[in-house]
């Protein structure tokens, strides 16, 4: 008895500490009703835990992939997975937001154990990620197209190592505190940074610099 209440407790300390994060979470109960919503998940898809506690999860996220089949439904793979204890991989689908716009998230799962004393059954972790794959489809298209300026000096380079390393990863959907906490940088720096890599390549935003500089061949992973 001892050790279930032990095991309850690390496990509200757990949930507590993963709500906490930046990153959105909702928990859902074995209905897939939703029990927790935390304030990042309020700020990325719109809707405040008035909204959503008590209602299915699908009812809310309305997931679906790029073809737009719907990935969120009573009885979803994810649920069936849970269930059976496998281990599931993160992905990527379409939410809709509060306001009837779309949002590409990605999202990992967490499954509690059954016997954990809590109103929860899975964890949801979830991120925007719309400005990463808006990134991702330019340099896809790029790519196909194989469109390189003819003559005259590539602006890369003018770029210094520290610009392209920054710009390499704009171009891989990082964010400017996400830049600035793999380079060892202040946001500040890393601000600086992106606006002289805009006037070097004459780009009005981030978007039209990554779609420039691949144009002149830098390579994304």
């Amino acid at each position: 008895m001892a050790m279930a209440v032990k095991q309850e407790s690390l496990l509200k300390g757990i949930l507590d500490v993963v709500a906490r994060t930046r990153d959105g979470v909702f928990a859902v109960d074995e209905a897939h009703r939703i029990v927790l919503w935390n304030a990042a998940a309020e700020e990325i898809l719109g809707y405040s835990s008035g909204d959503v506690l008590g209602r299915p999860c699908y009812e809310v996220t309305k997931g679906r992939d790029r073809n737009g089949n719907l990935l969120c439904y009573p009885g979803c793979p994810i649920a069936f997975m849970a269930r059976r204890e496998e281990f599931i991989r993160s992905y990527d689908m379409i939410a809709r937001c509060s306001s009837g716009e779309d949002r590409w998230i990605n999202v990992s799962t967490i499954v509690l154990p059954r016997d954990s004393g809590l109103n929860c059954f899975i964890v949801h972790l979830f991120r925007d990620i719309s400005e990463e794959r808006a990134l991702r489809r330019l340099v896809e298209q790029f790519s196909i197209s194989g469109i390189v300026p003819a003559g005259g000096r590539s602006p890369l380079a003018s770029l210094t190592a520290r610009e392209k390393e920054v710009l390499l990863l704009v171009a891989q959907g990082a964010r400017t505190r996400e830049i600035a906490a793999k380079l060892y940088l202040s946001p500040l720096t890393v601000r600086n940074h992106i606006h002289r890599i805009l006037q070097k390549l004459g780009a009005r935003c981030r978007t039209e610099a990554v779609a420039l500089a691949v144009r002149y061949g830098l390579k994304v992973p």
